[in-house]
């Protein structure tokens, strides 16, 4: 009996020196939060777009008063006033000053092939699309009326270059996004000289993953800011003038 109590005692002892030990807690890694990020893109050189339309043929004096007329009228009226550059004359040689509607094309230095949003945050993040790009408008030298537009034309053509819209729009792999960006470009007028006036076009477009069909974002992007040209004047970006900013919002991580 008295051994019995010697082996409890003992025990109890051995029992009473313990140390417990800790709760093993599950270590979880959190990935740093990742700011955003900007990178801008700046049009080194000067850069030009031709016009899309003829100009305004307010009046003449010729032996042809027939073509005379419809060049005057507007082209809502039937006749080539403003009228889209395509548009073949009804007393000409049948042949235009371009074949077809060119389209938005790439602004000289606007643009960022390969950009990449980091595999994490490809599913998540956003991207904010800035431009902005001054734009200046010239007239041309007139157009010679025959043959292309009065066959026969004996006489003098007066034409004036009146304002009208210059766009831009964001493409991202060829394909275009949000809404074109517009301004209002000065008349730049009938006269020999001209100074013309710097208006400054900006535009901004928002872009996450379900803008695509995959519901994430490409693993290369190309990304381009185009422009087109709406009126009947030459138009020009001078250099250092335009630039694209690309911002990068993460808003919460994937892991992988």
């Amino acid at each position: 009996m008295l051994k019995l109590f010697a082996v409890l005692a003992s025990a109890m002892v051995v029992l009473t020196n313990y140390t417990p030990c800790p709760a093993q807690t599950p270590k979880v890694e959190m990935p740093a939060i990742t700011a955003p990020s900007l990178l801008q893109v700046v049009g080194d050189n000067d850069t030009s777009l031709g016009p899309t339309r003829y100009p305004e043929f307010y009046d003449y004096s010729s032996d042809n008063p027939t073509c005379g007329n419809y060049l005057k009228k507007s082209s809502a009226e039937g006749g080539l006033s403003l009228a889209p550059l395509w548009t073949p004359s009804q007393y000409g040689n049948k042949s235009t000053a371009l074949a077809r509607d060119p389209g938005y094309t790439l602004i000289a230095g606007l643009q960022k092939n390969n950009f990449k949003v980091p595999g994490r945050h490809k599913g998540t993040s956003k991207l904010l699309f800035t431009w902005t790009v001054r734009v200046e408008g010239y007239k041309l030298n007139a157009y010679p009326v025959w043959p292309k537009l009065c066959h026969p034309w004996h006489g003098t053509s007066s034409q004036r270059f009146p304002g009208g819209q210059v766009l831009t729009q964001l493409y991202i792999n060829g394909k275009p996004f949000g809404n074109p960006a517009a301004l209002t470009i000065p008349d730049a007028g009938a006269s020999t000289i001209f100074q013309p006036s710097d208006p400054t076009l900006t535009g901004s477009c928002l872009v996450s993953r379900t803008d695509f069909l995959n519901g994430a974002f490409p693993d290369n992007m190309n990304i381009e800011i185009r422009w087109y040209n709406d009126t009947s004047m030459k138009i020009v970006s001078p250099k250092d003038m335009r630039n694209l900013i690309i911002t990068f919002v993460p808003i919460t991580t994937q892991q992988q």
